[in-house]
């Protein structure tokens, strides 16, 4: 059967630090797409400009191959706003961690509203 789940997070970087934003699991037997929107802005520290923020949407779609989250072909990205702040999906074992990176002197408050469609078997 087909479902669809919102998650919403947030996370704070001071520095370039990388934190994960939030863990998708992709179960066994299962299809699914993930349409991430993330909006980020600057709340301080000593580097930037005020105001400084971003917008990014990835879509991308992963099976769990033998416990094991697969990309299926490539990520869909649009990024508009300050340069530096890098954010990712990384699959880690069964799951999937949608990471930041912040900037060097620069605090950043993220936030993360993702749907997620699966079919399972």
């Amino acid at each position: 059967d087909p479902s669809e789940i919102v998650y919403q997070n947030r996370v704070a970087t001071t520095d370039a630090t990388v934190p994960t934003l939030h863990t998708f699991t992709i179960p066994a037997s299962t299809t699914v797409m993930s349409a991430a929107r993330v909006v980020a802005r600057r709340t301080g520290g000593s580097a930037g400009a005020a105001e400084d923020g971003m917008i990014a949407r990835l879509t991308s779609g992963y099976k769990n191959v033998a416990g094991t989250a697969t990309l299926l072909g490539n990520i869909d990205t649009a990024y508009l706003g300050t340069a530096g702040w890098v954010i990712a999906l990384t699959p880690s074992g069964g799951n999937v961690l949608l990471q930041v990176t912040g900037a060097v002197n620069v605090n950043i408050s993220w936030h993360m509203t993702t749907r997620t469609y699966s079919v399972s078997t």
